[in-house]
């Protein structure tokens, strides 16, 4: 669980600078 939970998270922070 938690480490879908990290990974989700890191996703969204690397695809933050995409915009």
């Amino acid at each position: 669980m938690m480490k879908l939970i990290i990974i989700l998270i890191v996703l969204l922070v690397i695809s933050l600078p995409a915009y």
